[in-house]
């Protein structure tokens, strides 16, 4: 899944440093879903209270991206 970003990178749709920041979620995902290993909530509360703009400058690119179809 992290590829996934990579690609949007090389397309121009997200910035490589959006895409890398986007990578690392799907790692610490991996983590948090499959339970690669010890869950650490320390990086729960940080992810949930410092990382959210990474999140939101996702949607804005792929909002841009592909506009609105019913415009």
């Amino acid at each position: 899944m992290a590829e996934t970003f990579a690609i949007l990178s090389s397309h121009g749709v997200l910035a490589r440093d959006l895409a890398t920041g986007l990578s690392r979620a799907v790692g610490f995902r991996n983590i948090a879903v499959h339970e690669y290993q010890e869950m650490d909530w320390a990086i729960v509360y940080r992810l949930c209270t410092e990382q959210l703009s990474v999140f939101r400058a996702f949607a804005a690119a792929i909002t841009r991206a592909w506009p609105d179809p019913t415009e």
